[in-house]
């Protein structure tokens, strides 16, 4: 998705031509899966998908679960508790809602751009009443920044966090908060153990830091040329950038 959040029309075109030679595709990402839903539609595709950055392997259209990994209750009891103390502005997400202390700057980010409905709680008692699945903070100054990094200090230990962007944003860093051991790579496995396939057999195609396990775990990897220097040293091959519709360049060259 480029900077207007569209789908070119290039990249449409390559991913429904791999779909009809009978190539299953499958997003993978760090959205929930209702903001991932619109995606799903345009690009006509069906099955298990991986979301919450490898948290949930589900099919939505039937809502089947393929694999799961909450944070435990205790965990974000205590994350909340920081997070207040601290006055970060954290967010919570269960397997269909999306869970704010307040509302912001970046809940107008997430309900505009990704389509999420924004449920204001209590979170002194969250975690007595929600299974949590992820959680996120959204960086966009050097204020937040320092206090995201102490806070991942503190928590290195129980939780798996991951930084990324989005081209439409790019002045801010969406930080993905996920159970320790959680990965993309670990949601490909449990994808292609359900599938009947090696991940030999895949190919992965990313852009961001939190696509570092996928690529490292598929067969064949492919790095947009936007991506960050630790994801393109990683990748069999990197392809142009998103605004050059640089998946169909990576399709067509590959499985086409």
């Amino acid at each position: 998705m480029n900077k207007d959040g569209k789908i070119s029309e290039a990249d449409r075109q390559a991913l429904e031509e791999v779909r009809q030679n009978g190539t299953q595709i499958a997003v993978c990402t760090g959205r929930v899966m209702t903001a991932s839903i619109s995606i799903l539609d345009q690009l006509n595709l069906n099955g298990p998908q991986i979301f919450f950055d490898g948290a949930l392997v589900c099919d939505p259209r039937n809502n089947s679960e393929v694999y799961s990994r909450l944070i435990s209750s205790r965990t974000i009891k205590m994350a909340a508790e920081a997070a207040l103390q601290k006055g970060i502005l954290l967010d919570l997400f269960s397997n269909n809602q999306y869970f704010v202390m307040e509302e912001s700057w970046r809940s107008k980010i997430r309900r505009d751009f990704f389509g999420i409905t924004v449920s204001v709680e209590d979170f002194k008692t969250i975690w007595q009443k929600e299974k949590i699945i992820k959680g996120g903070i959204v960086v966009a100054s050097a204020e937040e920044d320092r206090k995201a990094r102490e806070f991942i200090a503190q928590f290195e230990d129980r939780l798996s966090f991951s930084w990324t962007v989005t081209p439409a944003y790019p002045d801010c860093h969406f930080i993905n908060i996920i159970d320790i051991g959680v990965s993309k790579g670990k949601a490909l496995e449990a994808l292609t153990a359900y599938l009947k396939i090696s991940t030999e057999e895949v190919v992965a195609i990313g852009d961001g830091e939190n696509d570092v396990s996928l690529l490292s775990t598929a067969g064949f990897s492919v790095a947009m040329r936007n991506a960050p220097p630790k994801l393109i040293s990683v990748a069999d091959h990197v392809t142009d950038d998103v605004e050059q519709s640089g998946v169909s360049q990576a399709i067509r060259r590959f499985l086409l």
